[in-house]
């Protein structure tokens, strides 16, 4: 679990910042030399390629905020697929829009949507290389974090139940069993049953229902965390995929859902 939150910070850095391109700064004369701009750059570039090697020339080698980021790709392979697709989508959408140099510190600005991004460079021997986020920025990332290592968790459950569902007349755990012990036979991790942010453990809200009984399992959800991530709540759905949503729009599902039924999000 512990590779999964160095996984999400990477990933919530990438949701955060990225750059656009910018010409090389090269004095007459001399070889070309990045712009503190064209460095960011170049270093998301190589995260969002997976490309280690890469991301690692960019960023100041006693770093260790930024050796967490690039060693994280080693674990990014084996997120969830619809989190590798919402970090890509989230990256390709930033925009750098603001330089500050002063001498051999530099910062660089980022911005998804109205949010602003520092990030701080140092020019070492000539060539500028990224010493991290601000303060800011971690503390941001580090919530975020939470929140998909959260998300994580839920998709376990939802492998899991769903393989529960094939082996047992495609209908899942009833209420009153002991459902926890009957789905970590597939799960095989206790963690992945509690919320990584207020170890508080996720509901339970599946009462052996079949899948034939199913309105709609990709708006129905069978597990919620009830803590809140940035204003919204994760769930897990029916057909097993998560997703995070508005905590009112969880709340009345989950209210309005009749007898013997899953709550359907709308």
């Amino acid at each position: 679990m512990k590779k999964l939150f160095g996984f999400a910070l990477l990933a919530i850095m990438l949701t955060l910042v990225a750059g656009e391109k910018n010409d090389n700064v090269a004095g007459a004369g001399k070889a070309k030399v990045d712009s503190p701009k064209v460095v960011v750059e170049k270093f998301f570039v190589a995260m969002g390629n997976l490309d280690k090697a890469g991301a690692k020339s960019q960023c100041l080698e006693s770093s260790k905020i930024m050796a967490q980021m690039y060693n994280s790709i080693d674990n990014m392979k084996n997120a969830p697929k619809e989190v590798q697709q919402k970090i890509t989508a989230n990256f390709k959408n930033a925009k750098v829009f603001d330089e500050k140099i002063d001498g051999d510190k530099a910062i660089v600005e980022f911005k998804m949507g109205n949010q602003k991004v520092p990030f701080i460079l140092v020019k070492i021997e000539g060539k500028w290389k990224i010493s991290g986020p601000s303060e800011e920025v971690l503390a941001a990332a580090r919530e975020k974090a939470l929140a998909i290592s959260c998300l994580t968790h839920l998709k376990i459950l939802g492998q899991a139940i769903r393989m529960y569902e094939d082996e047992n007349k495609d209908t899942i755990p009833m209420a009153n069993s002991d459902w926890k012990k009957l789905i970590n036979e597939y799960a095989q991790d206790e963690k992945a049953f509690i919320c990584p942010k207020n170890q508080a453990p996720y509901r339970y809200l599946g009462n052996g229902q079949a899948d034939s009984s199913l309105q709609d399992p990709s708006r129905e959800f069978v597990f919620v965390c009830e803590c809140e991530h940035g204003g919204k709540l994760n769930v897990c759905f029916a057909d097993g995929h998560v997703a995070s949503h508005p905590v009112q729009a969880v709340k009345d599902a989950i209210k309005n859902a009749k007898p013997g039924k899953l709550p359907l999000l709308k």
